[in-house]
């Protein structure tokens, strides 16, 4: 079985990504959310041990973010499982950091630690991560140089089907490239994502409460 595996960072297409896999009936797909994902990355992450993740891919064909964009994970999979594809999605420096500032400081500033754990940056700054971002791409483009079973790719640019499709050697299909995860960074929605993580912790604080007093 030859394995895709997608090395790109988050924030850069990577759920794009993972819905040009499933249309293109690249299975099965490792799934997300998934409790034994969680605990490969949590191995990686917390004692830097990847087996569980290798042990992990052994069982899918195709895949995207944690673990398997972490650190040199890369390297590890290439190793474990020769003859496999590699796609690096990128995103303009830019653009990238943008989505990235509202995902870790308004709409998820619990994984904020984590991320910057993850681009092994000093802070969560922006000059940081964004050095981060750039070193991590930088390794893994080295690391693949000159390798035909390797691809950096956009999926923000409008590019289409037409790389990703000759890359895979698959036909491109008859529907149109899929888009996910669009941000919108207008006042409204970020109110809107700002107050969202209190109101699920008051409403988790609202049902303890019940509990306790039932």
């Amino acid at each position: 079985m030859q394995r895709v595996f997608c090395i790109g960072l988050n924030k850069t297409g990577t759920s794009s990504l993972n819905a040009c896999f499933e249309i293109l009936g690249l299975g099965p797909r490792a799934p997300r959310p998934d409790p034994a994902r969680k605990r490969a990355t949590r191995a990686l992450f917390e004692r830097g041990d990847y087996e569980p993740a290798l042990a992990l891919a052994a069982r899918f064909r195709a895949f995207e973010d944690r673990p398997f964009n972490v650190w040199e994970m890369y390297r590890r999979l290439d190793e474990r499982f020769p003859g496999s594809f590699f796609i690096l999605t990128v995103r303009e420096p830019e653009a990238w950091w943008k989505s990235v500032d509202h995902w870790i400081h308004v709409t998820k500033p619990h994984l904020r630690e984590r991320y910057v754990q993850h681009l092994r940056a000093a802070d969560d700054s922006k000059d940081s991560m964004l050095r981060g971002y750039l070193r991590y791409n930088q390794e893994v483009r080295d690391y693949f140089a000159g390798r035909e079973d390797f691809l950096a790719f956009d999926p923000t640019a409008g590019l289409g089907w037409g790389p990703l499709c000759e890359f895979l050697r698959v036909p491109v299909p008859s529907v149109p490239f899929p888009q996910r995860n669009r941000q919108s960074y207008d006042a409204g929605d970020r109110e809107r994502r700002r107050k969202g993580p209190l109101r699920k912790a008051w409403r988790r604080l609202r049902e303890r409460v019940a509990a306790l007093t039932r």
